[in-house]
């Protein structure tokens, strides 16, 4: 298992964070998938969260394999999907459903 936390990407004073972003625009958290084409793990973890959390959250997917995103590729190769919830780690190679369900449940409540 690799450690996490040297994966979040600095946001500089002066830009809006991108799960911020979605925030305001669609009122949703935002899950970040790394992914790749050709990906069934990804393709049945997408197939989860429409079937268990549909609505409530909007989805952003990375392709690792895009040139834009070598250091993602370094970090993610063997690992995905990776998923984070507003750019924080939720989980790896499978959905963890408690924890993301745990999750919108305090992002409900602390936005009430």
């Amino acid at each position: 298992f690799y450690p996490i936390s040297h994966v979040f990407l600095p946001i500089s004073a002066n830009s809006i964070a991108p799960w911020e972003e979605s925030r305001r625009t669609t009122g949703k958290p935002l899950l970040t998938l790394y992914t790749h084409d050709h990906c069934t793990l990804c393709d049945e973890l997408v197939e989860q969260l429409e079937a268990q959390f549909a609505g409530r959250y909007a989805l952003e997917k990375v392709d690792i394999t895009r040139k834009e995103n070598v250091r993602f590729l370094r970090l993610y190769r063997y690992d995905i999907p990776v998923l984070f919830l507003n750019g924080q780690f939720l989980c790896m190679h499978r959905l963890n459903a408690d924890l993301l369900q745990k999750r919108l449940v305090e992002l409900d409540t602390s936005t009430s």
